[in-house]
């Protein structure tokens, strides 16, 4: 994970919008830019959302198929 990843995951859950935030994370973890673990502990120090959660939200994306055309 690059500094740059890092940066736009941290600013999308500082200016947390649910649909936005998860599909950056989504696609970050589909491309292999980050692992799971990285967005929780990051998503644990921005927003104080817990791993538990960002485990259900990331399953949910991928049941939904969600990603770069995610819209809504």
């Amino acid at each position: 994970m690059n500094k740059n990843d890092i940066e736009v995951i941290e600013n999308s859950f500082r200016n947390f919008d649910k649909w936005e935030t998860y599909r950056i994370c989504f696609d970050a973890l589909k491309s292999g830019d980050v692992t799971l673990g990285d967005i929780a502990v990051i998503a644990w120090n921005e927003a104080g959302i817990t791993a538990d959660v960002i485990k259900m939200r990331m399953a949910d994306c991928e049941k939904m198929s969600i990603g770069r055309n995610f819209t809504t």
